[in-house]
């Protein structure tokens, strides 16, 4: 992924592959499973101020509004780290 503007700080590279690019060897970030998508979302919510973890309930459809949809269940039932991706504000 590529990132850019928002408070990003530029010019660097978070993780590492293998030497062919073939798969991640270190992920960068403080959890041991590559982002999702959630995470990204996350990311930019943060970065926009928005309190991304919070639900939003006083809605015209009456019905709970959640900014990150998976709360801590990803694909196939398996753990996902419910937070932002820091390294690319620090």
């Amino acid at each position: 992924q590529v990132w850019a503007g928002g408070g990003v700080k530029g010019g660097r590279a978070i993780g590492r592959t293998d030497a062919v690019a073939g798969k991640p060897v270190e992920l960068g970030w403080n959890h041991k499973e590559q982002p999702w998508m959630d995470n990204a979302a996350a990311t930019i919510y943060s970065a926009l101020g928005i309190d991304w973890t919070k639900e939003l309930t006083n809605t015209p459809s009456g019905r709970a509004y959640v900014y990150v949809q998976s709360a801590s269940v990803g694909i196939g039932g398996e753990f996902m780290a419910q937070d932002e991706i820091a390294p690319l504000f620090g």
